[in-house]
């Protein structure tokens, strides 16, 4: 398990660093708001954010206003260590491969079989759901939900419940999608693993307290949109309440947002051996991170991945339950073993197919590398910044610019209060257009009247500018 652990990392790790070197993050504000909010712990006030001026409004702008994860705090050492964007990468490929390791211990518990338990544990590595949730984004804090659900299951089958409850409180902490599924996570304790049903009502109790403390305290204290807590929902309902007993009404309203590319990605992490996950109640336990990939739009429902990290874990958990029941009534007879390994080793050719190809061939299209441009030059230009100096910059510096208090974009507005400006040419991607909007006009603006007229070109290359107000 550790060999094949070191491997993916290898090969993982070396694709987001090609993504980072050449500027190639997607959906930037996200991830670069999640590591400003990691540094703000060592540069009090913590949860402070800068980025997220669309979605959150007060000043200064608290992360825990538009979503609750605590967990973020976890992630702050990272900047004592040098280069902390590296660090980030290391650590999400880190966390990816815990799960693998606490899914092999809870499948060679469950099936008495280490070789079949190494290839689930491999098939989750390279399924579709695992490495889409992070690669395109470089970090995605939501994954932690992966091994913390593994860590749950595996203490609660070692009888530790106190481990359990740990892993469970870290669990909700990450993120507060959490809440649903950990009062289904407890139903399913109780309802059928009776011996466990003292956990399962700590789990229903643990996240109807937070549920009350985080999102009615102080998600409610900080948001300004009311539905924040429940956006993906609230075209359904004012409140949480009113938007279940509208989708339960109505039932056809959902279906009718499940599209055939929504449908044809959820086949595709499943095929074949993950259908039989759906056979199992540990499975379901998902069932709300299924509506809310159901009801959202394509984009968020396919491209973005981490929508999916909640789903992955008990894709493999209702696989290894179906198959653990299967062997246990039939005797564990050898050739169903060797079936379920043919079916596993089919899924993972053509699961390393589809992720090698993407590997090797997303860095071809790095518009940077393609051109064969010297980003190590650039990113010794944007070293040149003063650390305290606020700054606006285009998507793709995001990344670079984390660690600092004021790091602005221009989705909201042009902030022609910063120290500087850094822009990153081309500016014509198309991923990043929304997020650069305001930028984009003041440069197509005639140049007498553009408010780039307060700053002074500092740096002039090719593929950067910066500029320093006057």
């Amino acid at each position: 398990m550790v060999f094949v652990c070191s491997c993916y990392f290898a090969l993982v790790f070396h694709a987001l660093y090609q993504r980072y070197l050449y500027f190639e993050m997607k959906e930037p504000t996200d991830s670069a708001a999640y590591m400003q909010v990691a540094w703000s712990f060592l540069h009090w006030p913590p949860y402070t954010v800068t980025m997220q001026e669309n979605l959150i409004h007060h000043f200064p702008l608290n992360f825990l206003g538009d979503q609750l994860m605590w967990t973020l705090a976890l992630f702050s050492p990272l900047y004592l260590l040098p280069s902390p964007p590296v660090m980030f990468l290391i650590t999400q490929v880190l966390i990816i491969c815990t799960g693998a390791i606490l899914l092999y211990r809870i499948t060679s518990r469950r099936l008495s079989d280490p070789l079949l338990a190494l290839l689930i544990a491999t098939c989750y590595l390279f399924n579709p759901a695992t490495f889409l949730s992070f690669a395109d984004f470089g970090f995605r804090a939501e994954t932690l939900f992966i091994p913390l659900t593994f860590a749950i299951f595996l203490f609660v089958e070692k009888g530790r419940p106190l481990c359990a409850g740990l892993a469970l409180t870290a669990f909700l902490l990450t993120k507060h999608n959490a809440i649903p599924v950990a009062v289904l996570l407890g139903l399913y304790f109780m309802v059928f693993h009776r011996e466990q049903r003292r956990f399962g009502l700590f789990c229903i109790l643990a996240a109807a307290a937070y549920y009350v403390i985080g999102v009615d305290f102080v998600m409610s204290h900080l948001q300004e949109n009311p539905t924040a807590h429940f956006k993906h929902f609230a075209r359904f309902g004012n409140t949480p309440g009113a938007a279940l007993m509208n989708m339960a009404a109505h039932p056809g309203q959902i279906v009718a947002m499940i599209s055939a590319a929504k449908l044809n990605y959820f086949i595709r992490i499943v095929f074949p051996a993950g259908f039989l996950a759906l056979l199992s109640p540990s499975f379901w336990i998902c069932s709300s991170e299924l509506l809310i990939n159901a009801v959202l739009p394509e984009y968020h429902s396919i491209f973005c991945g981490w929508h999916w990290s909640l789903v992955v874990p008990f894709i493999f958990l209702g696989m290894v339950a179906t198959m653990h029941w299967i062997l246990k009534k039939s005797g564990s007879p050898p050739y169903l073993k060797y079936l379920f390994a043919s079916i596993l080793v089919f899924q993972l050719v053509l699961n390393i197919s589809d992720i090698g190809g993407k590997i090797l061939n997303d860095p071809e299209n790095f518009y940077f590398r393609e051109k064969n441009i010297d980003t190590q030059k650039l990113t010794e230009h944007l070293s040149s910044i003063d650390p305290s100096a606020s700054v606006m910059a285009s998507s793709q510096l995001l990344w670079f610019f984390s660690d600092r208090r004021h790091i602005y974009n221009a989705r909201v507005k042009f902030h022609d209060e910063v120290d500087y400006i850094a822009i990153l040419w081309p500016m014509n991607i198309s991923d990043y257009g929304n997020i650069d909007k305001f930028l984009l006009e003041e440069l197509q603006r005639d140049p007498a009247e553009s408010k780039l007229n307060q700053f002074v070109v500092t740096v002039r290359d090719p593929n950067l500018v910066l500029l320093k107000h006057k």
